[in-house]
């Protein structure tokens, strides 16, 4: 099923504010007072510009740290709707303690802005980046939803780029786009690229469900070139974030997998020795959705522990789980739950020296929505869109135990927030995410950044 037909259907809460400048912390049943907690977010200024919106973060575990983010060209003017005519995907990158001055990737007309699916900036090693965007791909002078994953890469920080080139062989005018880099090669050299492809919706079928959104690899080396793809799931989610990790010897990628049945769990894909393995599933939820909730799986790793976080709706009974592996992703223990009872997803989550994970998400807050069961509040949040969420962080350590939820900052039920991002640098931990357009202003990225504080039960509480 594409985005367009999700669109009615979906809507997630978000639409983040300031930040508080304290942390509220909330204790429940199980929570560990004496775990590390988030210290006061302290802001970074990019400089990013007047209109930005949907950032990435990705860091490469050696200290080097990039943020992406789309932002207006403010000189091209609007369109007849209003909207920018032209938008450019720009980065700033941490190396050495310090940030760079942001500089432009792409500026184009044909960039598709779109809150679920956005451009990212990666770092790979060394001085190597890989960045991808998507470009509409329909018919001119009609709507479309269709679009293709371009990717280019720098040797030199991203002083220069190679050309832009499409990475998948399949040239049908759908969707492809959702991708996640693996580092494949020393330093980089060889670069691997997961995508949700579309391809298969080109094809006549007697029922539109009969369609299959598949995951594709290709890879790309030093020269830009992209080799031949292939299918690693033939049947997944259709609009769900893909996320990847390396462990000690291997790289994973997440993402959400479409069973029989309109089963809709969470499944791994590992790579090591030159060789995909077949997916296995992070844990069987069994939630039935026959769509697309937009509400991906992420991981981080560190060495061979592994940590995935994930949104999941049995029964229609929401929560954020998280899961580990200490064996490099082979397998995965049981899910524990991070959330506080009502949550609309969006996780977010990094792995410290100790295994122990931090995971950000989205709660729901208004007492209007807090008491629906998940359906009929994503229903009622698309009808009114307006107040009652927070983005929240919980530590959570491999055996299970965990921290207080913490408030990070509050937020209100809509898209225009996009996807909060999380990332670490050592014992500093970044957030990046989109203040929205308020009362004249436009819409601009916000980044800030955290290190752990103990003991968490004496953080103070916001007003």
């Amino acid at each position: 099923m594409p985005i367009r037909s999700l669109r009615p259907a979906v809507v997630l809460a978000g639409l983040l504010v300031a930040p508080i400048a304290f942390v509220a912390c909330r204790g429940g049943e199980g929570d560990a007072a004496d775990l590390p907690a988030l210290a006061p977010l302290d802001p970074v200024d990019v400089a990013a510009g007047p209109g930005s919106s949907w950032p990435h973060l990705a860091a490469d575990g050696a200290g080097q740290l990039v943020l992406g983010w789309v932002e207006p060209h403010a000189e091209a003017g609007t369109d007849s709707a209003g909207r920018p005519s032209r938008h450019r995907l720009r980065f700033a990158r941490l190396a050495g303690g310090a940030w760079s001055a942001p500089r432009t990737i792409v500026d184009t007309a044909d960039l598709f802005v779109n809150w679920a699916d956005f451009p990212a900036v990666v770092p790979m090693g060394g001085d190597r980046l890989a960045a991808w965007w998507p470009v509409r791909n329909g018919s001119p002078g009609r709507a479309s939803f269709g679009y293709d994953a371009v990717v280019a890469s720098s040797a030199d920080g991203g002083v220069t780029w190679t050309s832009g080139v499409q990475v998948h062989g399949d040239r049908t005018p759908t969707e492809h786009g959702f991708v996640s880099f693996v580092p494949l090669g020393p330093q980089g050299d060889s670069v691997g690229v997961v995508w949700l492809d579309g391809r298969d919706y080109a094809r006549k079928v007697a029922e539109p469900a009969d369609h299959r959104m598949q995951l594709a690899v290709s890879t790309v080396g030093t020269d830009g070139a992209p080799a031949p793809d292939r299918m690693l799931d033939t049947s997944v989610c259709t609009c769900c974030r893909t996320s990847s990790a390396r462990t000690r010897d291997a790289v994973l990628v997440a993402y959400r997998d479409r069973e029989p049945g309109e089963i809709r769990d969470i499944a791994v894909a590992r790579y090591a020795g030159g060789q995909w393995a077949a997916p296995t599933k992070v844990h069987r939820d069994g939630w039935v959705f026959p769509g697309c909730p937009v509400n991906g799986a992420v991981l981080a790793a560190h060495g061979d522990t592994v940590a995935v976080a994930w949104f999941t709706a049995p029964h229609d009974s929401a929560r954020v789980n998280v899961a580990f592996s200490t064996d490099g992703g082979r397998s995965f223990g049981p899910p524990t739950r991070v959330d506080d009872g009502a949550p609309s997803g969006r996780a977010g989550i990094v792995v410290d020296g100790a295994g122990s994970a931090t995971v950000t998400w989205i709660e729901r807050v208004a007492p209007e929505r807090s008491r629906l069961p998940w359906r009929k509040a994503e229903a009622a949040a698309k009808g009114a869109p307006v107040g009652g969420a927070e983005l929240r962080a919980r530590r959570v350590t491999l055996a299970g135990a965990r921290g207080p939820a913490q408030t990070l900052m509050r937020s209100t039920e809509g898209r225009t927030s996009g996807f909060p991002q999380i990332a670490a640098v050592g014992d500093t931990v970044y957030l990046a995410w989109t203040e929205p357009a308020a009362a004249g202003s436009p819409s601009r990225i916000r980044l800030a950044r955290t290190t752990l504080a103990r003991p968490a039960a004496r953080v103070a509480s916001a007003p």
